[in-house]
């Protein structure tokens, strides 16, 4: 008898409904004293979170064993035999580490999963936030224009070099995503290059200058974030 066996069933033992039957596979899983015993371990896992010291802890593990056995006073916690093929009851030892361990490992899988849905909604949030932003930025006529001139700008600046990138974009896509690496290659001349960045920097002022004398964009942008939280 190993250190984990505590008691030999009766080879002829007919498994109760409510045992739990310590081994892998379907027949464990799906056998309802198994699923009885998940549903006490995810009812106690806010209890469990909530000890302070490992004594509290013991006594939550202990109270847990005891519904068990009180369910199934003859059998419990029991394990198949691979030699014997016979059910035994596990020592207490091995139940107190059994209902540990998957409380620990059920705490843990849950933290994981509100994790993950917490990075979910964030990363939805910042795109529907950044979609909404992009339109109510796009509402205002003047920043549109200066977009459009900054566009036109620049498409003409690089008509003779075939820059098809900037020949080929909208007008206010090319002044989103242009920056001073895009332009870097236009005619590989340092005063075009110095001149689009200045003309980048006098766009972007003006754009700012827009947006602040535009008080109705800040209660939209106020309100498209807070519709989306």
């Amino acid at each position: 008898m190993s250190n984990y066996e505590s008691n030999s069933l009766p080879h002829n033992y007919m498994i109760h409904p409510y045992d739990v039957i310590c081994a892998r596979g379907k027949n464990a899983i799906n056998h309802s004293g198994n699923k009885h015993y998940r549903s006490l371990i995810q009812h106690t896992l806010q209890r469990y979170s909530k000890a302070r010291s490992k004594y509290e802890k013991t006594i939550i593990v202990t109270e847990l064993i005891d519904k068990i056995k009180k369910k199934s006073p003859n059998g419990g916690f029991i394990k198949k035999n691979p030699t014997t093929k016979s059910y035994y009851q596990v020592s207490d030892h091995f139940s107190r580490e059994k209902v540990g361990q998957n409380l620990r490992d059920s705490l843990g899988f849950q933290y994981k999963s509100s994790t993950k849905a917490k990075q979910c909604k964030r990363k939805r949030y910042n795109a529907t936030v950044a979609n909404n932003v992009e339109s109510i930025i796009r509402s205002n006529h003047v920043v549109v224009n200066h977009m459009n001139e900054l566009s036109n700008t620049l498409q003409y600046q690089c008509l003779n070099d075939n820059y098809d990138y900037i020949k080929s974009s909208s007008a206010i896509d090319i002044a989103i995503n242009c920056d001073s690496s895009t332009t870097s290659s236009i005619n590989g001349c340092e005063d075009t290059e110095y001149y689009i960045n200045q003309l980048f920097i006098k766009t972007n002022r003006d754009i700012l200058e827009a947006l602040k004398k535009d008080h109705g964009l800040l209660q939209e942008f106020t309100q498209a974030e807070k519709s989306n939280k």
